[in-house]
């Protein structure tokens, strides 16, 4: 068997592509025969250092493969008996073992018997290889085998679970063996660092439920972290970061850093003890300037791998010191701390080289897009999130290292500018400046914008940072509207003169700073306005030729907030045509990036928001005939797929939406576009084209006037056809529910013949569904249906079956409706479902009453320990409940949901709140608290019905009056399912008592704290 074996491992690597898939077929052959021996025979190979180092690894890969066809049904390819057999098993794990252990190795050897090791005991531990451990741990530690250590962190990530770790004692053991080899001054720093990994996992593991559960577990996990912090920090301290440092060390801190922010945040503040709070603080700050120097300035390493390490270690100290915030006080000396984070935010030689050479890297870094993340990124987190005295102490030090900043070195200027930025993006309620002080800053901002000698990213920043500061400051400061529009033109001026293209981008993201917080169009005033426009364009206009990347999404979302003018005038028009024509320039650059499209659709929606039918026909002409002349390049072309298209589709979306203020699409360009449109989408097998091209579609048709949409209904229904045709996939009808509601409300007279063929299409299209967007699309369809008239949809679900059982439609329907409420999404959905389900409800069918669905989850009580791989391929087993029982819980998990939502107004920034109090409310306050009647405990059902007769919902506004939609719909989604409850509860509809009396103890009390 071997040498014929060998002779197909050398063929299977062949060059030759006819070889080498002969020998690939005999090897698959001679496993299918034989898989023991076949198996047996390639761990042979692997471990015979005889045989060439490929022909090794290949043997191993080839059995990693086989050993999920052939070792036990706990694998999903699984082929059954013979297997490899209990001796064969017995010898492969004993074999990798010894190679997976073996650290004089080739490295790939190991790596592929790690996998392995760790593939079988996915099924095989503890039960079938219960010495798996022990096996690790003797390698570990009578052959410091690092190779041991690398497969034991491989098994807790992937193989240990919850109960193997308490239970079983693995874990308890795991740790002992950690801290022994931390404590060992004879341990590699190697070792050292997979120990650290290792207890990282560890730690996640001691975060869960369990680690509590019992008195002893309490203890034994208090008593560990006490002494695993001082041993993880007298560690570092040991290793600590040096001039010469080398990579291990870097590597071994970054390990240790996480293990303590793991600690300090995932576990009670008193095992984290002020002592080692101060001893790690101190050490921190002195190793943070030295990484900063590793990464930054004159002595910055030139080895990009020691770079990248250093950085990753800057990111955990600073990650670590912010969540020991809470150990300062205002007696700290901040201005050490100020200086370590300005150190370590200067803007690198390479950054500065990188940027001055082409802006659009500086475009991408500041708008949150760059994939890069570095300590100065780190740090300027860090900044946002300080709050009270820290907030208020790093923002005075910041203040007067740039007011009184003698230092010539502009990177410690933009470096400081960089962090007051970042603190004025901080909402923190407790922070308060001295208004003088806020003075003195806008003075100096102003200073450096106008100072020739200012580095021009001095002046780039200043620019960006200002209307931050305005901004977080504008409660405080005196005449704000002045303040924005002396800056904001101080800045175009810079922008329009300077020939620097990072002085000009950053013109433009300040701009957009000013328009989050500023209504432009009022606080300038029309004329100014206008001078802004013109200066936004041009300045755009000067980048455009050479914007890449992440730049044309910058010029289009600076653009966007000139378009939003209520003063429009015979005067503007002309820019609202170059407007529009930048907008078609600029996101043609670049048609497949979806921030450009998002961008350029909120230009476009801007521009054509409110206005006449005149203007609106003056814009289509500019854009409509391009738009059509792409989609009939593709169909001509029969591409299937082009970037350029889809934009033009979201494009022409944006115009099918945005119909004139003053009446329906205008004819001509209905029936301009409304070919082309179907025309792709009845071609199309693209996914993405059919969705953008049903989207445009649905806005269309929903905007035209329905008797000149009239001759093209035939083409409407081919459309309908294909996206409910078994060939569309789920993601190419994403849009059908919608259209199909469009079409039935537009021409609901001309559809009556065939209404009942297009619905039973679209029910089987919904059962056939498995993307959540498309179920839910369609369901659309069944609420629009039951807001008409819930019985008629009941009685059309029941007459015709599903599947070779004959089972009523409407059980599937229900069925798989009630499943996808739990995954809806958007208030507007979900009032619609609630709306329609109710209807449902109050119908008391008898045909519904008797559909059993899924109910709760039941837990797994076998005795087997389930692993997480096993966990993955078991099914999931459910109570079984009538359907409305069903709907009764949806809707009280969603009331839950709703209630639970945390006051939207602790979010708001002060500068948003504006509470007023006066006598009369509060008296009107104190009246209503009177009211109310204290409910300690679960209501009976009859208390319950008491509380609900009280206030019933009144359906007197009669059914024609619930229109779906949002806009129709005035109560929230809370007071919905309250009114529901109320109905329900007061008639006892459809025996809602003994719905109520089976409910858990924590629904019934949801219902309670509720409706009381």
């Amino acid at each position: 068997m071997n040498e014929k074996l060998k002779e197909v491992i050398t063929g299977a690597q062949s060059a030759n592509d006819r070889v080498r898939e002969s020998s690939e077929r005999t090897l698959w052959s001679l496993c299918s025969e034989d898989p023991g021996a076949t198996c047996t025979s390639l761990i042979q190979i692997a471990c015979s250092f005889n045989m060439a180092i490929e022909n090794r690894i290949f043997s191993l890969l080839s059995l990693r493969k086989l050993i999920t066809m052939y070792w036990s049904a706990g694998f999903e390819s699984y082929r059954g008996p013979p297997g490899i057999g209990g001796e064969g098993k017995r010898m492969i794990r004993e074999s990798l073992l010894k190679l997976g252990f073996d650290d004089n190795q080739d490295a790939r050897l190991k790596n592929c018997s790690s996998y392995c090791i760790v593939q079988i005991a996915a099924v095989d531990f503890p039960d079938e290889w219960p010495t798996l451990v022990d096996s690790i741990f003797d390698a570990i530690l009578q052959r410091q085998s690092l190779s041991a250590l690398y497969v034991l962190n491989e098994i807790f990530d992937d193989v240990v679970s919850e109960e193997m770790f308490f239970h079983h004692g693995i874990g308890w053991q795991t740790l002992q063996l950690i801290s022994r080899i931390l404590n060992s001054p004879e341990s590699p720093i190697q070792a050292k660092t997979s120990s650290a990994k290792l207890y990282q996992t560890c730690l996640l593991q001691l975060q869960s439920p369990m680690a509590t559960s019992t008195p002893e577990y309490k203890h034994l996990l208090s008593n560990h972290i006490r002494e695993s912090v001082p041993l993880l920090v007298k560690i570092l301290k040991e290793y600590r970061i040096a001039e010469g440092v080398e990579l291990n060390t870097l590597d071994l801190q970054r390990a240790l850093l996480s293990c303590l922010n793991t600690i300090k945040t995932g576990f009670p503040k008193k095992l984290f003890t002020m002592e080692s709070a101060e001893d790690l603080k101190t050490f921190l700050l002195e190793s943070f300037r030295t990484v900063a120097e590793l990464c930054i300035g004159e002595n910055a390493t030139s080895d990009p791998d020691m770079r990248e390490a250093a950085n990753e270690v800057g990111i955990k100290i600073v990650s670590l010191f912010a969540v020991l915030m809470d150990t300062l006080t205002e007696n700290q000396n901040w201005n050490i701390i100020v200086e370590s984070f300005v150190l370590a935010g200067m803007v690198s030689d390479e950054d500065e080289e990188c940027w001055e050479n082409d802006f659009n890297v500086f475009a991408t870094k500041e708008t949150g897009l760059s994939t890069t993340f570095t300590i100065r990124d780190e740090s300027e987190q860090f900044m946002q999130g300080l709050s009270g005295f820290a907030y208020n102490s790093v923002f005075d030090a910041l203040v007067a290292a740039l007011t009184y900043n003698e230092s010539s070195n502009w990177k410690v200027q933009e470096s400081i500018l960089f962090f007051i930025q970042a603190l004025c993006g901080n909402e923190d309620d407790e922070a308060s400046q001295d208004i003088e002080k806020i003075h003195c800053l806008l003075r100096t901002l102003r200073e450096l914008l106008e100072l020739n000698g200012s580095h021009i990213l001095v002046k780039t920043r200043c620019l960006i940072a200002l209307p931050k500061v305005i901004e977080r400051f504008m409660d405080s400061l005196e005449n704000v509207k002045a303040l924005v529009k002396e800056f904001l033109f101080a800045s175009f001026s810079l922008g329009r003169q300077t020939s620097s293209h990072i002085i000009k981008i950053g013109c433009l993201i300040s701009f957009t700073y000013y328009a989050n917080f500023a209504e432009l169009d009022s606080v300038l005033g029309p004329a100014a306005f206008e001078e802004a426009q013109r200066s936004v364009s041009a300045i755009i206009q000067d980048l455009l030729e050479e914007a890449e990347d992440d730049t044309p999404s910058v010029l289009l979302e600076a653009l966007a907030p000139t378009l939003s003018s209520t003063h429009r005038s015979a005067e503007t028009i002309s820019f609202y045509q170059l407007a529009l024509q930048l907008i078609l320039k600029i996101s043609s650059k670049d048609p497949s990036n979806i921030q450009v499209v998002l961008e350029a659709q909120d230009c476009l929606s801007n521009l054509l928001k409110n206005i006449s039918t005149e203007d609106y026909v003056t814009y289509s002409k500019t854009c409509i005939p391009l738009f059509v002349n792409v989609l009939s390049g593709m169909i001509e072309n029969k591409y299937s797929y082009a970037p350029i298209v889809c934009l033009t589709l979201e494009m022409l979306t944006v115009f099918m939406k945005r119909k004139p203020a003053d009446g329906f699409l205008p004819h001509d360009i209905a029936s301009y576009v409304f070919e082309p449109l179907s025309d792709i989408l009845i071609n199309s097998s693209d996914d993405e084209v059919m969705q953008l091209t049903s989207d445009a579609l649905v806005y269309l048709i929903s905007n035209s006037e329905p008797r000149q949409l009239l001759p093209y209904l035939n083409i409407v229904l081919c459309d309908l056809e294909k996206l409910l045709s078994v060939e569309t996939s789920d993601s190419g009808a994403m849009n059908v529910g919608t259209l199909l509601v469009v079409v039935l409300e537009k021409f609901s007279k001309q559809l009556q013949e065939i209404y009942p063929r297009i619905l039973e299409a679209a029910t089987k299209k919904f059962l056939g569904a498995h993307n959540v967007a498309t179920t839910e699309n369609l369901v659309y369809v069944f609420c629009y249906l039951v807001s008409l008239n819930p019985a008629e949809v009941i009685n059309f679900l029941s007459s015709f079956t599903n599947g070779p059982q004959g089972q009523s439609v409407l059980c599937s329907v229900l069925s798989k409706w009630l499943e996808s409420f739990e995954v809806l999404r958007g208030e507007r959905r979900i009032k619609e479902n609630i709306m329609a389900l109710s209807k449902l409800f109050f119908q008391a069918d008898t045909r519904i009453s008797e559909i059993y669905v899924n109910g709760d989850p039941i837990p797994y009580s076998g005795d087997v320990i389930v692993t997480r791989s096993m966990a993955k391929n078991m099914p999931e087993r459910y109570t079984r409940i009538t359907a409305y029982q069903k709907i009764v819980k949806l809707f009280v998990a969603e009331l839950d949901f709703q209630t639970s939502q945390t006051d939207l107004e602790k979010y708001l920034p002060s500068s948003a709140r504006k509470v007023e109090h006066s006598t009369s409310s509060n008296a009107e306050v104190d009246q209503e608290e009177s009211d109310w009647e204290d409910v300690d405990d679960v209501l009976e059902y009859e208390q319950l019905q008491h509380f609900a007769d009280q206030d019933t919902f009144s359906n007197s506004q009669g059914d024609e009056d619930l229109i779906l939609g949002v806009d129709t719909v005035q109560q929230n989604t809370r007071d919905l399912l309250v009114s529901f409850f109320k109905e329900a509860a007061s008639k006892n509809s459809n025996d809602f008592k003994t719905i109520y009396d089976n409910l858990t103890e924590n629904e019934r009390r949801i219902l309670s704290d509720n409706l009381v």
